[in-house]
């Protein structure tokens, strides 16, 4: 650091006082008439780590922050014109090269003559109050932010909660909500009318008001609040008018909560499935009573088709001549067609009248083992797929062993594999058989078409269906036929 000169060298008559303000605690300096600095003290110099040289007259202000600068000189320049005291705050250059706050307190001073000689000031470093400051501001701001977001939510949250009061009131569907100790704490109209009340009425009682005591068990069961979390499948549950009348409504539950572990309701909408419960039982009804008369219809043309059979085979011993006998033999391929498409209503009928189930196809495909001529073999890579479909599924196999045995002309092994695909599994039945013309393709699973009744390809298509399955043929004409089931992923599994 630069020597600081002695003080005693300085002073002159009238300036005793320096070697006082040179240990003066603080840094000070001093002006004189022309407004130029002509000392600073020992504490000053330190601060700055330069040389009195260095800083005399104009040098000082080059350790004022360049932002700070016009600010300082103007209010310097202003006070000192009027020779009034001032107070200014600006960041000085610290010997480490860091700028840090100082508080400049400058002061008029006079001879004892009251002459005007010029201005003394004292400084003090503030940069820790500034940082407090600055860290107080942040924090403010910080504050101000945290609570216009909490208003901004507040106000969202208000908006929200009036926005699901007014859906809930105005929904068509019956809705309620209770909160964990089973309260309920708000509902809508439509379960009023359901009910025969008002919301007003509900709101405020156990949910035993409401749901059948015997269906609380199965409700908390289905709580998504005491359970995982999530919504359960939708269940049945019998709502009393007060007038007595009931309805069968189906619900769905679902949580609401204040934070990722606190449930604090929870929500449940119905469907009031009462019309829907009655219209399937009289469908169930109907379709008794169509298939009860289908049956007894079906019998009674089915004993005349046999009676017209057996005609034909005494009269065929005693017409010989043409062309009575072409026509005889036209009647008996009429009359065994109708026999056919009489036996195929049968089968046709039942289509869709179970509900679906799992089906084992390796189970179904031995079974066709006792079905197959000695000329043909069968081979199988399934093992262990189960298959979502219509309990007439083992038609689908026996069709396809009948066209392939009826159709293939000379087919000797039979191909049954699987394969994934993007969207599921795809069944594959291939055959070294005549295959179908490209023509044909598209025409073959259509009722109606075909050599012999036309029927069976169709049937397959349509048991297919019911779960959502499809089926083409992509075989090569000369080289055999090659049916792909299609399979989508909700429909198979492997077999536990």
């Amino acid at each position: 650091m630069t020597a600081i000169p002695d003080p005693e060298e300085m002073c002159t008559e009238g300036d005793f006082y320096l070697k006082v303000l040179d240990d003066f605690p603080n840094p000070v300096w001093r002006s004189n008439i022309s407004g130029k600095c002509d000392f600073f003290n020992r504490n000053w110099l330190e601060f700055t780590g330069r040389s009195m040289d260095q800083e005399l007259g104009d040098g000082w202000v080059e350790g004022v922050h360049p932002e700070d600068f016009e600010r300082c000189l103007a209010i310097y320049l202003e006070n000192f014109g009027s020779q009034s005291p001032f107070e200014m705050e600006y960041r000085l250059r610290y010997h480490d090269g860091t700028y840090r706050w100082i508080l400049d307190c400058g002061n008029p001073f006079y001879s004892p003559e009251g002459t005007f000689k010029g201005f003394i000031g004292s400084c003090y470093d503030i940069q820790d109050r500034k940082t407090a400051e600055e860290l107080l501001n942040k924090a403010n701001r910080e504050l101000e932010e945290n609570i216009s977001e909490i208003n901004t939510s507040r106000s969202q949250l208000q908006e929200t909660k009036d926005y699901l009061e007014k859906l809930i009131a105005s929904a068509s569907a019956p809705i309620i909500v209770w909160n964990p100790v089973g309260k309920i704490t708000k509902t809508n109209k439509a379960l009023g009318d359901l009910m025969g009340l008002s919301p007003v009425d509900i709101i405020g009682n156990d949910l035993s008001f409401v749901f059948p005591r015997e269906s609380l068990d199965e409700i908390r069961m289905q709580d998504p609040c005491l359970t995982d979390h999530l919504p359960k499948d939708a269940f049945e549950i019998p709502i009393t008018h007060r007038s007595g009348e009931m309805r069968v409504v189906v619900w769905n539950l679902a949580p609401v909560f204040s934070h990722p572990d606190e449930c604090v309701a929870i929500i449940a909408q119905g469907q009031d499935v009462t019309e829907h419960i009655q219209t399937e039982k009289a469908l169930k009804q109907l379709n008794r009573q169509l298939n009860l008369m289908s049956s007894i219809t079906r019998h009674d043309i089915l004993n005349q088709v046999n009676i017209i059979k057996l005609l034909i085979e005494l009269l065929k011993d005693s017409v010989a001549q043409q062309p009575l006998k072409k026509y005889l033999d036209g009647v008996e391929t009429a009359t065994g067609n109708i026999h056919s498409q009489i036996e195929f209503t049968k089968v046709y009928q039942e289509l869709g009248s179970h509900d679906p189930q799992w089906e084992n196809i390796p189970v179904l495909v031995r079974s066709l083992q006792i079905q197959i001529p000695e000329t043909i073999t069968l081979s199988s890579d399934l093992k262990g797929i189960e298959v979502y479909a219509d309990h007439l599924l083992i038609r689908v196999f026996d069709n396809l062993l009948d066209n392939s045995i009826r159709h293939g002309e000379h087919v000797s092994k039979i191909q049954i594999s699987c394969r994934k695909s993007p969207g599921g599994i795809i069944l594959t039945w291939e055959d070294d058989g005549v295959g179908v013309k490209p023509e044909e393709k598209k025409k073959i699973f259509k009722m109606g078409y075909g050599r012999n009744t036309g029927l069976g390809l169709f049937l397959i298509r349509e048991v297919l269906l019911i779960t959502g399955i499809s089926i083409t043929e992509t075989g090569t004409h000369g080289k055999g036929v090659r049916f792909e089931i299609s399979i989508p992923d909700q429909g198979w599994r492997l077999s536990k």
